[in-house]
C-alpha cells in the first residue's frame, strides 16, 4: 500500500469517527465525550500525516498565490482552528468522562454554546475540506481498486 492510500484509509476512518461523535442524539453523551476525547490523537496523527503539505504551503502562503492551494490552505487553517476550540470546549463542559475520572466541571452556558457553534461549523468546513479533495479521494480509491483487482489470466470458463 502506498503512503497515499495509507492516508486515505486513515483519514476515512477518521471522518467515520467524526461522523459517529456527531450522532450525540443516537449515541449518547458518553459515547460522544469519550470518542470526542480519543479524536484528539486521531486528529494529532493526521496532522502528523500531513507535515510534509504543511510545511510546505506555510512557506509558500505567504508569497502572492490565488486559486486553490491558497484556499485549501486557508480551509484547513480554520477548521484546525476549529477542531482545537470544538475539542477544547467539549473537555470543558464534560458531563460523563471527566466526572468518570473523579473531575468536576461547572456548567457553562458559553462554553456549551460555543462547543455547539464550533461543531457545527467543524462539520461544514469537514465537508468543504472533502470537496476540496475530491480529486485526489477519487484517484485514491482508483489506484486502491486497481491493486485488489485480481489480473484474469486465461478466460474464466
Amino acid at each position: 500500500m502506498s503512503r497515499n492510500q495509507i492516508i486515505f484509509v486513515f483519514d476515512s476512518v477518521m471522518l467515520i469517527a467524526l461522523c459517529a461523535v456527531e450522532s450525540l442524539r443516537v449515541a449518547g453523551i458518553a459515547f460522544h465525550e469519550w470518542l470526542g476525547i480519543s479524536l484528539i490523537a486521531v486528529f494529532l496523527v493526521h496532522l502528523l500525516l500531513s507535515w510534509n503539505w504543511i510545511a510546505s504551503e506555510t512557506k509558500q502562503h505567504f508569497v502572492l498565490r490565488a486559486g486553490r492551494n491558497r484556499t485549501s490552505y486557508l480551509l484547513n487553517f480554520v477548521l484546525f482552528a476549529l477542531t482545537v476550540i470544538t475539542i477544547f470546549t467539549g473537555i470543558a463542559i464534560s458531563e460523563a468522562a471527566l466526572p468518570a475520572l473523579g473531575i468536576a466541571v461547572q456548567p457553562n452556558p458559553f462554553w456549551r454554546r460555543l462547543h455547539g457553534f464550533g461543531a457545527d461549523l467543524m462539520v461544514l468546513l469537514a465537508g468543504l475540506h472533502v470537496a476540496l479533495n475530491w480529486d485526489w479521494i477519487l484517484k485514491t480509491i482508483r489506484q486502491l481498486h486497481r491493486k485488489e483487482t485480481p489480473t484474469a489470466v486465461g478466460r474464466p470458463w
